[in-house]
């Protein structure tokens, strides 16, 4: 079970180093990579941000519904502590939590829209410059493309 203070520092660092490697491979992507690297990129984000959601969900449903598993496991770890102090770190852990949550979803689904458009752009002029290319080869006017199949 999750706990409200030490449990939701490693999630979140495990999160971070998620979007710290999906952003250095967007940066390849962008940078060197071809429409497949991108498109790739696309999907990495969008399965980042499932796997986002999906956990941040979980650790909000064991705060809120667990409360009393979630007070006594701090009350263990934590002596000191009373059954309120308990109490407001599992509430203001689950409202960052969900305060968070809210802010990657809003953002994540925004950007990997964003990124889908721009990659179906590049896919688009990729299909055009073939077109053109083939057209110019059956006028006579350029090379063959590589991709053309030619029936004898």
């Amino acid at each position: 079970m999750p706990h409200a203070e030490t449990d939701l520092a490693i999630p979140w660092a495990v999160i971070c180093l998620l979007l710290l490697v999906t952003g250095a491979y967007g940066l390849h992507a962008t940078l060197k990579g071809s429409t497949w690297h991108r498109r790739q990129f696309v999907s990495f984000s969008w399965g980042f941000l499932l796997m986002f959601l999906c956990w941040a969900i979980v650790y909000i449903a064991v705060e809120e519904h667990h409360v009393e598993k979630v007070n006594k496991g701090c009350e263990e770890r934590n002596p000191s502590w009373g059954e309120g102090v308990c109490d407001s770190r599992r509430k203001k852990a689950a409202t960052i939590a969900t305060a968070l949550v809210t802010v990657g979803a809003i953002l994540g689904f925004y950007f990997t829209l964003v990124l889908s458009k721009w990659v179906g752009g590049l896919e688009w002029e990729e299909h055009l410059e073939k077109e053109r290319r083939l057209e110019q080869w059956r006028n006579g006017h350029g090379e063959k493309p590589e991709d053309v199949v030619v029936n004898v």
